[in-house]
């Protein structure tokens, strides 16, 4: 039988797990109001400018565009997934007609030719089908902190810029900001 410590023991444990225990809701992106770190809406906010902007851009050039996305510096001190955004500006301007090249996707291509000149495969690609990109598309994000009586006041900077492979011109840029008001961080119980 159960001594009293340990049933005490059990109880304890078991309204830990209790207490510990969350649920998990979903919510609509287009209603999140933002929090203290970079999230949804910043995301959603810097992906409906940029891509706006940029088809906007590619739409007037009347130039066929291939672009090749480029790493996205994060300059903040904050952890944020710059391939999450930068999937998500691909995505949204694929779905619009504007074609991408996956620089990261030539070595594999590459082999793929080898094979098939050998004569061990059939059906593959050619030498001269690859196609380069005409643009990078590069970015980075950057902030300001300061503290103000008890608040943290964060500027966020999103820039985005075309660059023409070619000259190394940069043909079109645009930016999105946020200004984040947050109390300090307090350490409590």
């Amino acid at each position: 039988m159960f001594s009293a410590k340990k049933l005490m023991i059990i109880s304890l444990l078991s309204v830990l797990f209790l207490a510990c225990g969350r649920s998990v809701q979903y919510r609509s992106v287009a209603e999140d109001e933002g929090g203290r770190t970079w999230g949804a809406r910043e995301i959603k906010e810097s992906t409906e400018k940029i891509v706006s902007s940029l088809y906007n851009y590619l739409k007037s050039t009347r130039k066929p565009a291939f672009l090749a996305v480029k790493k996205i510096r994060n300059r903040t001190a904050e952890h944020i997934d710059t391939k999450l955004l930068a999937d998500e500006i691909t995505s949204q301007l694929i779905r619009r007609g504007i074609r991408f090249i996956d620089i990261s996707a030539r070595g594999d291509s590459l082999k793929e030719i080898e094979l098939s000149q050998t004569g061990l495969t059939s059906g593959g690609p050619n030498a001269g089908e690859l196609k380069s990109p005409n643009y990078f598309l590069a970015g980075e994000i950057t902030e300001s902190v300061r503290f103000d009586d008890g608040q943290k006041v964060q500027y966020l900077l999103v820039t985005f810029r075309l660059i023409d492979v070619a000259t190394t011109e940069i043909k079109w840029q645009d930016q999105k900001r946020f200004l984040k008001v947050s109390d300090n961080e307090k350490l409590s119980w």
